[in-house]
């Protein structure tokens, strides 16, 4: 959790030791419930200077899908993940998000960061 996302996830939900207690594996997710909403840590690699695989994006995305299933999730808004510091080609986690979203009656709004 040493860079990206996952330094702004460290600093504006923190939990840090409740997602290393959960002691979750690369192609896994990690859950925090924060009153009425889930908030989904995906672990696509072991360190932060590792780059991730597409696989390991797309079985910890299946995780969370199975997550949301069980517990009555029905919307997820997310960053375009892996498309920043970790250079994954968007085009390639697209269509990775509508091939393990499809059917599911879950919607994804995607969020990019600007620039600006």
């Amino acid at each position: 959790m040493g860079a990206g996302i996952a330094v702004d996830f460290k600093r504006r939900f923190g939990r840090v030791p409740e997602l290393r207690k959960q002691r979750k594996e690369t192609g896994q997710c990690a859950v925090l419930k924060d009153d009425n909403r889930y908030i989904y840590y995906l672990v696509t690699k072991r360190f932060s200077t590792d780059r991730p695989e597409y696989s390991a994006l797309k079985q910890s995305l299946t995780e969370m899908k199975d997550h949301c299933l069980t517990n009555g999730v029905i919307h997820v808004s997310m960053p375009n993940t892996g498309c920043g510091l970790d250079r994954l080609k968007w085009r390639k986690v697209r269509s990775i998000l509508k091939q393990v979203f499809k059917n599911s009656g879950i919607s994804i709004t995607i969020y990019v960061k600007t620039n600006d």
